[in-house]
């Protein structure tokens, strides 16, 4: 019985169908690999924001740059990270990079590291090279003086900016002037590039627009994650509210506190202003 062979035509097809599907396999693990990288630099802002929370607390102002923040704060910010229920989308976003990088330990070993506290393991993946990969708005940087006293902007200060200044973005220098100056490293499918950066709030998201100006604002800061915002944002006016509230209760009436009511009320309408804007 003589065997049926392919025609060429039929082969033609064949290669056809198969170089679609390898095409379509490609692009969704370029995608994959797109928000795995993505996901890591979100963590790593998270860290950054959590552990400058930490150090305008305690020293009353804002460092100069990343670095200055003490390794033991990134420990702490980055433990917290890892105990999230989210925490395995981190696990597995460092799995597809280290497959990216034929390193299967990869995850592992750098999870571990930062854990230890050593940041300068906090590296956006989608730099090329090592290196900063996150700056701090240098209109509100500051830093310690001989006296180890901090300078720049105070922590009542930084309250009073706008909700949207961008406190750390992603960018290759140790700080940035303008949101101009930040890295545009992300990339979607369709190859529209973006910035990551954590505003006033905490808030990390994507930096829509841009504006010049001595403190550099996004036009719009888009949440990556709109539940984790809210719930920011609900947090921050909770406090707010409970400051007011406790200022009220005091007997006495100085300039000081009037000044301070003032500003917790814009604060409180501003958040208001954000999370209806956000529910809508």
């Amino acid at each position: 019985m003589k065997k049926k062979s392919f025609t060429l035509l039929e082969l033609m097809v064949a290669f056809i169908i198969l170089g679609i599907l390898s095409t379509l396999g490609f692009t969704a693990y370029q995608g994959m690999l797109d928000d795995s990288k993505a996901k890591v630099c979100e963590k790593n802002l998270e860290a950054l924001s959590v552990a400058l929370d930490t150090y305008i607390m305690e020293n009353d102002g804002i460092p100069a740059v990343t670095s200055q923040l003490p390794a033991k704060y990134i420990k702490n910010a980055y433990a917290q990270i890892l105990k999230q229920d989210d925490a395995w989308k981190l696990k597995f976003a460092y799995f597809v990079i280290g497959l990216e990088k034929g390193n299967l330990a990869y995850a592992g070993d750098v999870l571990n590291k930062i854990s230890a506290g050593n940041s300068n393991l906090l590296v956006c993946p989608c730099r090329g090279t090592e290196g900063n990969s996150y700056g701090i708005n240098q209109a509100i940087a500051g830093g310690l003086n001989k006296d180890g006293r901090a300078i720049g902007l105070s922590r009542d200060d930084i309250k009073k900016l706008p909700l949207s200044t961008v406190l750390i973005g992603d960018c290759d220098g140790a700080w940035f002037e303008e949101t101009d100056g930040l890295s545009g490293r992300h990339r979607r499918l369709g190859g529209e590039r973006y910035v990551l950066g954590v505003d006033n709030v905490g808030i990390m998201g994507e930096i829509v627009g841009s504006q010049k100006g001595k403190i550099a604002r996004c036009g719009k800061l888009k949440p990556r994650d709109k539940s984790k915002a809210l719930k920011r944002l609900y947090n921050e006016l909770g406090k707010d509210k409970k400051q007011l509230k406790e200022l009220g209760r005091e007997c006495s009436v100085s300039d000081a506190s009037e000044v301070k009511k003032t500003m917790l009320n814009t604060r409180i309408e501003e958040l208001e202003d954000a999370i209806n804007a956000l529910k809508q």
